[in-house]
């Protein structure tokens, strides 16, 4: 009995394509539509003669999570600093001037000679009250040495200076130390004196004090007077005058 013969070809149901001309998709059947239309190749089959096609959709590739976080701090950090510009502007804090800087906040404003009239109430020494300082003289500095909390060895003063009219300064210092002992406390070290100067009859010694700036001075009893800043020779003798006694 003869065993029936197995036609090893496939049914034409089961081959998948019952028409040999027919293009074979490389995309499965029930595939959804990509949004983005597909390169198409065409192969060659030598052997069958046929045309097959090969559809290949391409990666759309997004923008990364880094680019768009970077993105969001270049964006943030403008908006910053447009939030400071603004901020300091409306304060005040910057202005443009095409000339040379100029200082364009208020002057502070010193009770000169009254810190020198009330200077014996904690000093132990009364200086000469400065009197005739011109009237456009623009006090803006007082003060005086506490003997409470002052070092030991540091000379104890009342001073006060005054802006004069062509933007320099001027300052004058009273004190009980040797005028050694003073220059040496104010400038760091005793310059060689430099000459003597007559106002109203009164001697004063000329010294240098700091940035070169002039210095004079003079004792009467047990104080010492120093003159010093960055003035003209002329407004030195208008406050050595005031101080004359």
């Amino acid at each position: 009995m003869s065993s029936p013969h197995h036609d090893p070809r496939p049914d034409s149901a089961d081959s998948g394509n019952s028409d040999p001309a027919a293009p074979v998709s490389g995309r499965p059947g029930n595939a959804a539509e990509p949004s983005i239309a597909p390169e198409q190749t065409t192969v060659a089959a030598a052997a069958a003669g046929q045309s097959i096609t090969i559809e290949s959709n391409p990666i759309a590739v997004p923008k990364t999570k880094r680019n768009k976080t970077m993105r969001d701090m270049a964006l943030s950090m403008g908006l910053l600093v447009v939030v400071v510009l603004l901020f300091v502007g409306i304060n005040g804090g910057f202005t443009f001037s095409p000339g040379t800087p100029t200082d364009t906040g208020p002057v502070p404003s010193a009770d000169a000679t009254g810190q020198f009239a009330k200077a014996p109430r904690l000093l132990p020494f009364t200086p000469i009250v400065p009197q005739g300082i011109p009237d456009d003289w623009h006090p803006n500095s007082a003060a005086q040495t506490d003997p409470d909390t002052a070092p030991a060895g540091t000379p104890l003063t009342v001073r006060a200076g005054w802006l004069i009219p062509d933007g320099k300064f001027i300052g004058l210092i009273a004190s009980n130390a040797e005028p050694t002992a003073l220059l040496g406390s104010e400038f760091g070290a005793v310059g060689a004196d430099v000459g003597t100067v007559d106002v109203d009859g009164v001697t004063w010694t000329v010294g240098t004090g700091v940035r070169s700036e002039p210095a004079w001075f003079r004792t009467a009893g047990d104080v010492t007077y120093l003159i010093t800043g960055s003035a003209e020779d002329s407004a030195f003798r208008t406050l050595a005058a005031a101080v004359r006694g």
